[in-house]
């Protein structure tokens, strides 16, 4: 791990189902720690997403974090983590932070605008915002509105660093990538074929409704 000048670490936190991991995702990852000078991004697949279980299958956890090692396989200050996958019971962002904060250690959540504007449905959202600042994903485009970050600390009651950060536009999206090797169509351009290659082995989405 690099030290900063200051000696403070700077983490990014990149949590996700990852189901599968895809470009676009990796390009997230990347851009985040170039722009904030992150020494190192986590990119997290979920245990156990708990607000996703009940409405779709979810491939188990440990294919989920094979096919995210290989996504950032040779990619710089990106490595995926299993502190999610390790814990028992369901992925709650807020003890993850609780876990990976330590002195000398400054956090940043990585996310997109849909899951900020779902942070207050999160388990203990205010604490989120107390461990952690926050870096919003906006794809070039039309997109949640700036203001809605303020408005989430606002109605949280928490001083903390909002700030949102742009990559390309990339029509990517794991549930079309699902459908995609589920009627096997290509998903080339779309996720490294280490990742694709893997899924198909596994037939992880062949009998996927």
């Amino acid at each position: 791990m690099t030290v900063t000048a200051g000696g403070v670490v700077r983490i990014g936190v990149f949590g996700g189902t990852f189901d599968p991991p895809h470009n676009a995702h990796l390009a997230a990852a990347a851009a985040a720690r170039d722009v904030f000078g992150l020494d190192e991004v986590l990119m997290m697949p979920a245990g156990d997403p708990w607000q996703k279980t009940a409405s779709a299958p979810i491939t188990p956890a440990h294919h989920r974090l094979a096919m995210t090692r290989l996504l950032v396989e040779g990619v710089d200050g990106v490595v995926a983590s299993d502190v999610e996958v390790r814990r028992n019971g369901p992925s709650f962002t807020v003890d993850t932070l609780r876990q990976l904060s330590a002195p000398g250690v400054t956090l940043m959540l990585i996310v997109g605008s849909d899951a900020l504007a779902g942070l207050p449905t999160w388990e203990r959202p205010k604490e989120v915002l107390e461990l952690a600042d926050i870096a919003v994903v906006q794809r070039d485009g039309p997109d949640v509105p700036a203001q809605s970050g303020p408005d989430v600390v606002a109605m949280l009651g928490a001083d903390r660093s909002i700030q949102r950060f742009v990559i390309p536009r990339m029509d990517i999206s794991s549930s079309d990538l699902r459908r995609r090797m589920r009627n096997g169509l290509t998903v080339d351009g779309l996720l490294p074929w280490a990742v694709a290659s893997y899924a198909i082995h596994h037939g992880i989405y062949r009998d996927q409704p």
